[in-house]
């Protein structure tokens, strides 16, 4: 247990996760979530759930939507023709229309989880099915009126005629593609929440897994339309993240309120099945790139087409993860004169993406990798040749690459050097 404080207590059972805290007075919560992909909310009557046994109060759409929260704050970015990118809200609990499975329609109280659970049955839900968009480009009409094409972000970055230039001057031109499959986060504990509002001050109370309190109580409280000193984050032990954990999601902001009109601690903690239904996906992304060389196998420049899901909403660095995460890793450890790529970001009804183990980083190297492999084959080299003509020495340092990333220092052909003897 030496150098890392914390195992001891957590391998010995020792830890305090999320749904290991227990307030007095809690209420339990339980979510009614969209059973398709796209349609108009037409009915929501939870009188039925009211009368149930140990229900306490139910909350639909309609009753938060008069508060106007659900405004996801995002970094601002610009279209590749200068225009600004359009984000639009995600409610607490969807408001006339549902965007993808799971999507949270309404939200029982209740004195126990069973009894939350089982009321959700009684809820009348009618719904009035539209065409989905499964996929990028897909069939289905838009998702969001300001996208009818449903592209939400075409970014581009990098120097076009430079690399243009380039390309046409080249003696190689080699091409590759990769898929990054969507993932669902399996962390070892799901999002356990205890919501509290606290009349006496005005202020509200999340507990919560997070992978940075002061990061989610600042996206909480913009969601609230509050200051941040409004919303209290605790996080205790997480139980893993892998990024899904990163930003607010609307159902706390439901949770929340709902402390507020019962006066009481509220308690949620999603089933294994639910939290793959509810938490940010990973990845989903299609990238295409291209590579010039000349005779020598000097690498001349990249160029790169991405086309990546994020889904139905925006997280708060869903578009920032696909776009400018991915153009700061595409220069890797070579000296490329010139590098641009052009990324569209879409919607489709399917769960909104976020940040998720390197974060758009991984994508970026995988295709750069991809590139360099199949110019040694073209070229008839092999593939650590060809890396050692094109790796930025450490004479280089501080090194500026084409895509604007600054290196203080390294020695990249020597770490090259000694993983090919340790690979022997």
């Amino acid at each position: 247990f030496r150098g890392r404080l914390e195992d001891e207590r957590l391998v010995t059972g020792r830890g305090r996760y999320g749904d290991d805290l227990n307030l007095p007075g809690q209420a339990y919560a339980a979510f009614l979530r969209s059973p398709v992909a796209h349609a108009r909310i037409a009915r929501v009557d939870v009188a039925p759930a009211l009368a149930c046994d140990g229900v306490i109060a139910a909350m639909t759409g309609a009753d938060l939507a008069a508060l106007g929260y659900g405004r996801i704050p995002v970094p601002p970015q610009q279209n590749a023709d200068g225009s600004s990118m359009v984000v639009p809200d995600w409610p607490p609990l969807a408001h006339e229309r549902v965007r993808f499975v799971g999507e949270s329609i309404a939200l029982v109280l209740a004195e126990s989880t069973a009894a939350a659970q089982a009321a959700l049955e009684s809820i009348v839900l009618e719904l009035e099915e539209l065409p989905p968009v499964a996929v990028p480009g897909g069939d289905g009409g838009p998702v969001w009126p300001h996208a009818p094409d449903n592209v939400a972000l075409r970014y581009h970055s990098g120097d076009k005629p430079a690399v243009d230039q380039a390309f046409a001057a080249a003696a190689h031109i080699v091409t590759a593609s990769v898929r990054s499959q969507r993932l669902v986060v399996n962390a070892m504990e799901t999002r356990a929440v205890t919501a509290e509002w606290d009349g006496a001050s005005g202020t509200f109370r999340l507990h919560a897994g997070s992978q940075g309190a002061t990061g989610l109580s600042a996206e909480v409280a913009a969601l609230m339309n509050l200051p941040p000193s409004a919303v209290r984050v605790t996080t205790r032990d997480v139980g893993g993240g892998f990024g899904s954990k990163t930003h607010a999601y609307p159902d706390y902001v439901a949770l929340l309120e709902a402390s507020r009109h019962i006066g009481r601690p509220v308690k949620w903690t999603p089933t294994r099945s639910e939290a793959f239904l509810t938490d940010s996906h990973g990845r989903d992304s299609v990238v295409e790139g291209d590579l010039a060389l000349d005779d020598d196998g000097r690498f001349l420049a990249f160029r790169f087409r991405s086309t990546v899901n994020i889904g139905a909403y925006h997280t708060s660095f869903t578009t920032f993860t696909a776009t400018r995460n991915f153009f700061n890793s595409v220069a890797g450890v070579y000296g490329t004169p010139a590098i641009q790529a052009d990324i569209r970001c879409v919607y489709t009804n399917t769960n909104p993406s976020a940040p998720y183990r390197g974060a758009g980083r991984p994508e970026a190297n995988l295709i750069l990798e991809r590139l360099v492999d199949a110019g040694a084959t073209a070229l008839g080299l092999d593939r650590a040749e060809l890396r050692r003509r094109n790796l930025v020495p450490a004479s280089a340092m501080p090194y500026r690459a084409a895509n604007g990333m600054e290196y203080c220092s390294g020695d990249f052909p020597a770490v090259l050097e000694k993983a090919l003897v340790l690979a022997d």
